[in-house]
């Protein structure tokens, strides 16, 4: 079999990055050693070869020649069937996923032998959509967090949203607008990528943390620290094929995790008693924060139990053995 290079719209391209989280998540961070060994070959930020397997992360817009190959292995970490159907997502994300994820994947779903996924949702809906295929959960291999010093206040709060969080912004909003009018000393960083507007911009408490390319991003987030990390979801179908990502990436910098209750592997996970899970009530996300902002020894001890789950689910380690078993190596 052969796989062509990407297909040529310019626009497409433009929406996918010259570096992908997905693809140093779920493939080259646990799959390191084997890069840098040369067993695997990097064709392509989403595209690797190991021997005659092909790994494709997404999509392959960036190969630039045709490769051949015995076997495909197909990585996806978004619901984009959801995406599409449903009215959640900014429009400029949903027109990423009809005309980069939506498009690779009619394809290369077809050829796939091996589907990866990250949430068990998505797990199910690929087990019913292809029940000839072998369909693989994975964990995403974020780096393991250092242990922070005991927080003895809470002051710091961020909400570090992708662009596809842009209306899930709206369930915390108000909250947060009455929460900093009470506690003027608690700051509020905000990513750009929510772009929230301009009352959150002039906001005197919040910092608006500009949008950063992958690599530049992990480098700022592991030097933060933060108290307190909101992820308010939404409880749409995409959503809810949300992986426990987030729960890694606030422990990287050693933040409490509020979330909505609606984010299906938190809530049913191993560390669902390290994540404040908020009912999506008009006072559920005020109160929540208002009691975690009293109680240092609360978010420090929800802090060490993230910390000490994630150290204990090995996450690279699993993943890396997984990928050996998939890869025959």
């Amino acid at each position: 079999m052969q796989l062509s290079p990407g297909f040529s719209d310019t626009f497409a391209r433009r929406l996918t990055g010259s570096t992908s989280p997905t693809a140093d998540l779920y493939f080259a961070w646990p799959c390191a050693d084997l890069l840098k060994d040369g067993v695997i070959r990097c064709l392509a930020p989403t595209v690797y070869l190991a021997g005659r397997t092909l790994i494709v992360i997404r999509h392959a817009l960036g190969l630039q020649q045709s490769v051949s190959f015995d076997r495909l292995i197909y990585v996806i970490d978004d619901d984009w069937r959801a995406g599409l159907a449903g009215s959640g997502l900014p429009l400029a994300y949903r027109a990423k996923l009809a005309l980069v994820e939506a498009r690779a994947a009619r394809h290369l779903e077809k050829l796939a032998d091996t589907i990866v996924v990250s949430s068990p949702r998505l797990a199910t809906r690929y087990r019913h959509i292809w029940p000839g295929k072998n369909v693989i959960q994975m964990s995403p291999a974020w780096p393991l967090p250092q242990s922070r010093p005991a927080k003895t206040s809470v002051r710091a709060i961020a909400y570090l949203g992708a662009w596809t969080h842009q209306r899930d912004f709206g369930l915390i909003a108000p909250a947060l607008k009455l929460l900093l009018d009470r506690h003027p000393d608690v700051s509020f960083t905000l990513s750009a990528n929510v772009n929230a507007g301009p009352f959150w911009a002039n906001h005197p408490q919040t910092k608006i943390v500009p949008a950063l390319p992958w690599n530049d991003y992990l480098a700022w987030l592991i030097e933060q620290r933060f108290d307190i990390g909101l992820y308010p979801l939404r409880d749409t179908g995409f959503n809810r094929a949300r992986s426990v990502s987030k729960l890694f990436e606030y422990a990287l910098c050693g933040a409490a995790v509020v979330a909505s209750d609606s984010w299906e592997v938190a809530r049913n996970g191993s560390l669902s008693d390290a994540v404040e899970l908020v009912p999506e009530t008009p006072d559920g996300w005020g109160a929540s924060i208002e009691r975690l902002l009293g109680d240092p020894a609360e978010v420090q001890a929800r802090v060490s139990q993230t910390l000490d789950g994630l150290r204990q689910s090995h996450a690279t380690q699993e993943s890396r053995g997984v990928w050996r078993d998939i890869l025959a190596i």
